[in-house]
């Protein structure tokens, strides 16, 4: 197994309970895992982010924009089949997230994603911490 120096940390906002059945697998394997509300996220630190996307962001999206546009992190969206069928859904996952999972998780493929986006966090340069003031980046789809 390979052993890092630091941990790589990984915030999950709004967990469901598939979320938090795959947290102590991912602690096994190096994340360290946080969890909270999309109203605290701008107190916690993290290298990548897993986000249960729900009807009701995509109805309203300015509180999860604003909350990727300021985090210099990737992104994950976790979702539903059912909620990946609404209307825009995919058009917003694509612009907005670096990748996305539906319910309920394939733990290999959850896996490779996280390392993948954690790569490139660290490519782009990223800080580890969320702060108010950071400025946007592009996004697209992937």
């Amino acid at each position: 197994m390979l052993v890092m120096s630091s941990p790589r940390r990984l915030l999950v906002v709004d967990p469901c309970d598939d979320c938090h059945a795959l947290l102590p697998g991912l602690r096994t394997i190096g994340w360290a895992v946080d969890s909270c509300s999309l109203e605290s996220v701008s107190s916690h630190s993290c290298d990548v982010g897993l986000f249960r996307l729900q009807p009701f962001h995509l109805e309203h999206p300015e509180a999860v924009k604003d909350m990727i546009s300021r985090s210099g992190t990737e992104w994950i969206a976790v979702l539903s089949a059912d909620v990946l069928k609404l209307k825009n859904a995919g058009d917003f996952v694509c612009e907005w997230f670096f990748d996305f999972h539906t319910l309920p998780f394939d733990v290999s493929r959850v896996q490779v994603t996280l390392g993948r986006a954690f790569g490139m966090a660290r490519l782009r340069g990223h800080a580890t911490t969320l702060h108010s003031g950071l400025t946007a980046r592009p996004r697209g789809c992937r």
